[in-house]
């Protein structure tokens, strides 16, 4: 149908300059040609055509005269570098048959939309195979309803993604145990630039008083603490734990917090790092509460379905470890020798039961990758486990200063594929800290931590049912 007097051509027609037959609701000559037909509104609508990456349309002609580039084009180069950082991710080993797109967007959405691409390619296949061993909440594929869903969170939960996979393409384009290197700085730049912006929206968020202790603020506060263990950036890591401990303890104790579904992930990632950094931090200075470490051994006690269940640790060597923690703290203030009779034979109770522990039989209560668990002593290689050796690596380590060189070759080789391979910087400062304890002629376990160390490969948090 014409209508009568329109003499306004659609804006195709006249962009290509042809004659319109002015049909409506669409042009006749747009249709057969193949193109949607803009239609006739008094503005031009905004087209915009997807081509396939490396497909150029149209370039600009090359000037014969070779010019000092201006001031504005300068600045519009740093912004293009910053947000395509990710196309680097090319000649990263583990995403080198893996194309990541190189958009030139300046929004934090489009450089959000980046970080998850980067992740579903590089970071996610990586850690598939470690949710065969079992269920792993945090580790899961960003599809497009989720990453819509992500867009409703708060910039401290969102960012921190862009902090992650800029920190694991850091760590994965340089050398095995050097630093970051000339091609790593518009890395660095991203990311310290995301990490203030965290930073500011987290304390904001913070600042104000009825959302201070909420499940967001916990979560935004981990993820800034994992963001900085991973990338070795802040030796005050501790401060973020000491934060979310006193949110705990007001919201009425770890108990109270456990029965609901949303918060179980953020204390079992409180749990985790709380524990396993204590193991690695000199006495008396340990960050966890005795209050809440009786409260996590009785929530594990009671745990039958395994939901709480600390990672891929069994959960009674988890206990363990919890009890090795408190009688190290317990004894360190007291110094009368009833005392330490005391605690000396608590200490070959939990030894004993630790060596009673049958890895065997343990295994048969796991239907998926019975293989591995069984055989540990060639699981190294394994893609399903090699996320979880760091902390056995360190604690190999510190036996090591007793035994031959080659021991400490296999530690020290290990950590530092593991960095790479992985993406992340904590294996290199596990083994700076081994290195300066082989060196100093001491023995003991706390001699070979002169500060409280993070040794955890947990690189994010499961925000998805906060929601």
């Amino acid at each position: 149908m014409m209508e009568d007097g329109r003499k306004r051509h659609c804006w195709e027609c006249l962009r290509r300059r042809l004659v319109c037959d002015f049909t409506l609701p669409a042009c006749k000559r747009c249709l057969k040609s193949g193109i949607d037909c803009p239609g006739y509104d008094e503005k031009e609508p905004n087209r915009l055509k997807w081509l396939a990456p490396g497909k150029v349309k149209s370039r600009t002609r090359k000037s014969s005269r070779t010019s000092k580039p201006s001031k504005s084009a300068v600045k519009s180069n740093r912004k293009q570098k910053e947000t395509s950082v990710y196309s680097k991710a090319e000649i990263s080993i583990s995403c080198e048959d893996v194309f990541i797109p190189s958009f030139q967007l300046k929004t934090e959405v489009h450089m959000l939309f980046q970080a998850c691409q980067y992740y579903n390619a590089c970071i996610y296949p990586s850690l598939l195979p470690t949710t065969e061993l079992g269920p792993r909440s945090n580790v899961y594929l960003i599809s497009p309803a989720i990453f819509q869903k992500c867009l409703a969170y708060p910039d401290y939960i969102r960012l921190s993604i862009v902090c992650v996979t800029t920190s694991h393409l850091m760590n994965q384009i340089r050398d095995n145990a050097g630093p970051f290197d000339g091609q790593s700085n518009p890395l660095a730049k991203t990311f310290f630039r995301y990490r203030g912006l965290v930073i500011r929206s987290l304390s904001n968020e913070i600042n104000m008083g009825h959302k201070c202790a909420s499940d967001f603020v916990v979560a935004g506060i981990l993820m800034l603490l994992l963001v900085d263990t991973q990338h070795g950036v802040s030796p005050f890591w501790r401060c973020h734990l000491q934060g979310v401990q006193e949110i705990i303890l007001l919201r009425g104790g770890i108990r109270t917090l456990a029965g609901s579904t949303g918060t179980q992930p953020l204390l079992l990632c409180f749990a985790y790092l709380g524990v396993i950094g204590d193991t690695c931090s000199p006495t008396p200075d340990l960050i966890m509460a005795p209050s809440l470490l009786d409260e996590l051994d009785a929530s594990l006690s009671n745990d039958q379905d395994g939901s709480f269940a600390a990672h891929v640790y069994p959960t009674t060597l988890f206990q363990e470890i919890i009890k090795i923690n408190l009688i190290r703290l317990r004894v360190s203030k007291h110094d009368s020798p009833d005392v330490a009779k005391d605690f000396t034979l608590e200490a070959f109770k939990t030894l004993n039961r630790i060596q009673a522990f049958s890895p065997e039989t343990w295994a048969e209560s796991k239907s998926s990758a019975h293989d591995d668990w069984v055989l540990l002593s060639e699981a190294m290689p394994s893609p399903r486990l090699k996320t979880f050796f760091l902390w056995p690596l360190i604690v190999l380590g510190v036996a090591a200063v007793h035994n031959s060189n080659n021991m400490r070759i296999f530690v020290i080789k290990h950590l530092e594929e593991m960095s790479r391979n992985l993406g992340t910087y904590i294996p290199l400062t596990g083994k700076d800290v081994l290195e300066g304890f082989w060196a100093s002629g001491r023995t003991e376990w706390d001699a070979c931590f002169d500060k409280p160390y993070a040794f955890v490969m947990q690189a994010s948090v499961d925000v998805s049912k906060l929601l």
